[in-house]
């Protein structure tokens, strides 16, 4: 490259790493004096080491697409000037990737060492600043270790390296950076990079029509939303969190692998319905038995992890409000990871091959299963359950219906909890007196003459209860209205999704001239604002609202505002369809409107998920019963599953007694359905409202004071 500076002064070619280090001292400088303080006023909290170390993570593979758009025109203009040794490039040009890495190490250096030297025993402080030299020593050996298989299996690094492909090396480096980033966005990606495409997959390789293909996508997605209380339940009764992960893990594995299969094998698929052909071959019941096999495959995987993984992340912290924290970045990285298979691997399968984007999807999910495996002696493992916490429950319910004609107690001792009087005493935590709540279940827990011993109590498994068990039960019973309102929210939402690929198919997605967004990848829109909206509230928002005004958003009511805003997509989406008809005159196949005009309704949508999907998991995970710690994070998997069903049987019902939804949608009326739905929304709100102010908070509410006493301390 090109490195005067003036016509007589050239920069020695090693001299470039100087900008490296002086933005590095320069951004530690500012972020020490003005940002760290800054932040420290504004949100009350500091970044720990893991925190710095993640945000240094981020800045280098930014720094690394950087280099390989800069190289990719670095090489263009090479080829440019054949035989001209300098690329007429100035050397300036390298200054902004250089840049950036002198921030990140700014960021992760400092917050490596600062980790080590906390976490270190005190007899090896000295070893604990020095092995952030370790690393450097072993990425130089490893670094020289990739060139070389590099040189050997591809011809990205020749003699010259203007004859090369040194953007491919640093794309490459992009690759390794963000899959660095853990387990779960690994097995997200994989499993976005298949589903959010299913419906394009179903009608160009499969031959089915849009409203067929629309409606086997949200059954799929359904049982991907019903399997995790599958994986719950095995979770909190039998195997434990870990196992079901690894095992669900394996077990999608399988099912992309069957789904790869069909990409690749003729045989596995109907012959290809080509433009201008009337006739299509139908898939046969051997075709549909492979394809749903894979599938089923696939989804019963994803859901026994999604959750899940959740639940397993949450046990690794004690305090209510730390595990809020994780809940909110567990919600953010599976979005985050729904954006890349939602846009990369979408485009890849577009516009490359079905083949490569679904053996990516495959590499991925291996990926994100060794990484799980690889951290297995550092978790902290919660044993299930040596019996079925549902069996007790349903035992309260059997035991109350065998006593339903014993007479109710006022007394606390004649009630069982379990433990002697002795016992009792030391035992704060398991209620004496069962609440007044539906109180024939109370008679679970009554001692009756028939459970008296000489010397104890003997508890008949199916005719006394602990005070504790029926509690549980009646917490369940508590949580139920609240979770119909889950159940009537998400269906307007899956219905959105599946018609909002069905409407992308038949609006204009170029961007420019030559590049062409997959449908599928219109549901980025909403993932994007839902990662911004729980960064923007998490950071900003929530330690502006407890430092300064003393209000701190219940799980509750953050769910209020995500219906709120859920309804008014809806609105929006149906003044969006009936603009999109109206530019439909002539029976066109596209109709001449730009795709993003879906993207305010889809935004308002993920901003509407930030809101209420983080509460609602928050909600049930502190709201259920101790016992019940999987299955609550679940749960909301639960009414998306529900309302999967739901969202196909309303379509159905549509097209039976109306002809808004007819196979092509440009001939209907897709307004209507989205007036209909919206109105379903507004009217679930008003239940809603009505069932959050009658509930009382087990846990919240303390929880809430606390974090606010906490900041007055301050």
């Amino acid at each position: 490259m090109d490195r005067h500076i003036g016509p007589n002064f050239q920069i020695p070619a090693g001299s470039m790493s100087v900008f490296i280090l002086l933005s590095s001292a320069l951004f530690l400088a500012l972020f020490d004096k003005v940002l760290f303080p800054a932040w420290k006023n504004l949100s009350g909290k500091s970044l720990t080491p893991l925190q710095r170390i993640g945000v240094g993570h981020v800045l280098n593979f930014l720094c690394m697409a950087v280099s390989a758009l800069v190289e990719s025109k670095r090489l263009n203009l090479a080829k440019s000037n054949p035989g001209s040794i300098i690329v007429p490039m100035s050397a300036f040009w390298l200054v902004p990737q250089l840049a950036l890495v002198g921030i990140a190490e700014a960021f992760h250096v400092p917050g490596q060492v600062s980790l080590y030297y906390q976490e270190f025993p005190l007899t090896l402080k000295n070893l604990a600043t020095a092995l952030i030299s370790v690393l450097v020593g072993i990425a130089f050996y490893l670094t020289t270790a990739v060139i070389d298989v590099v040189r050997r299996t591809t011809t990205w690094l020749p003699g010259n390296i203007n004859d090369g492909r040194l953007d491919k090396m640093y794309g490459v480096l992009v690759v390794v950076g963000v899959v660095n980033f853990g387990s779960m966005a690994g097995l997200s990606l994989a499993a976005a990079g298949w589903n959010n495409n299913l419906i394009v997959y179903l009608i160009e390789e499969f031959n089915m029509n849009s409203v067929s293909a629309a409606k086997v996508y949200n059954m799929a997605n359904g049982c991907s939303t019903i399997f995790p209380v599958l994986g719950a339940v095995l979770a909190d009764s039998f195997l434990g969190s870990f196992s079901v992960i690894w095992i669900s893990s394996f077990i999608s594995l399988m099912g992309v692998l069957l789904l790869t299969f069909t990409a690749v094998m003729d045989t596995l698929r109907p012959p290809k319905c080509f433009d201008g052909s009337n006739e299509c071959g139908n898939a046969s019941t051997f075709h549909l038995t492979i394809l749903y096999a894979a599938l089923a495959l696939a989804y019963l995987g994803n859901g026994g992890t999604r959750f899940t993984i959740g639940s397993m992340g949450a046990n690794q912290f004690h305090k209510p409000n730390h595990q809020s924290i994780f809940f909110n970045w567990y919600t953010f990285a599976l979005y985050t990871s729904n954006v890349i298979g939602s846009t990369v691997l979408l485009y890849i399968e577009d516009n490359v091959s079905w083949v490569i984007g679904f053996a990516i999807c495959v590499a991925f999910n291996i990926f994100g299963l060794a990484i799980f495996l690889s951290g297995r002696r550092f978790y902290r493992h919660i044993e299930a359950q040596q019996e079925s916490p549902f069996m007790s429950l349903a035992r309260v319910a059997v035991a109350a219906i065998r006593k339903h004609g014993e007479p109710l107690s006022l007394g606390g001792e004649d009630y069982y909890n379990g433990m002697t009087k002795q016992d009792s005493s030391t035992n704060a935590h398991d209620p004496t007196n069962p609440s007044k709540f539906f109180r024939f279940l109370n008679r679970a827990a009554l001692i009756t003459e028939g459970d008296k011993k000489p010397d104890r109590v003997t508890a008949e498994p199916w005719k006394l209860c602990t005070v504790q068990q029926v509690e549980d039960l009646k917490i369940l019973i508590k949580l139920f209205p609240i979770w119909t309102t889950g159940l009537l929210l998400c269906t307007p939402l899956v219905i959105q999704t599946s018609l909002a690929i069905l409407q992308a198919l038949k609006m204009d997605r170029h961007l420019g001239s030559n590049f062409k967004i997959p449908a599928g990848s219109v549901i980025v829109f909403t993932l994007i604002s839902t990662c911004i909206t729980i960064t923007f509230m998490d950071r900003v928002v929530s330690p502006l609202l407890t430092k300064h005004i003393r209000i701190s958003l219940t799980p509750l009511q953050r769910v209020g505002i995500g219906h709120v805003l859920t309804v008014v997509s809806m609105f929006l989406s149906a003044l969006v369809e009936s603009n999109r008809i109206k530019l439909e005159h002539q029976n066109s196949v596209v109709v001449p409107m730009s795709v993003f005009w879906l993207a305010p309704q889809l935004a308002i949508s993920g901003v509407g998920l930030a809101f209420h999907s983080p509460g609602y998991v928050g909600f049930y995970y502190q709201e259920f019963p101790g016992s019940l710690k999987s299955t609550s994070t679940a749960v909301v998997a639960v009414f998306m599953g529900v309302a999967f069903y739901l969202g196909n049987g309303v379509m159905d019902l549509v097209q039976r007694v109306t002809g808004w939804l007819p196979e092509n949608i440009n001939n209907g009326r897709l307004d209507n359905v989205f007036w209909v739905i919206s109105v379903l929304g507004a009217l679930n709100f008003v239940y809603y409202v009505i069932c959050a102010s009658l509930y009382e908070y087990k846990n919240v509410d303390k929880e809430v004071s606390d974090s606010i006493d906490k900041i007055d301390g301050n």
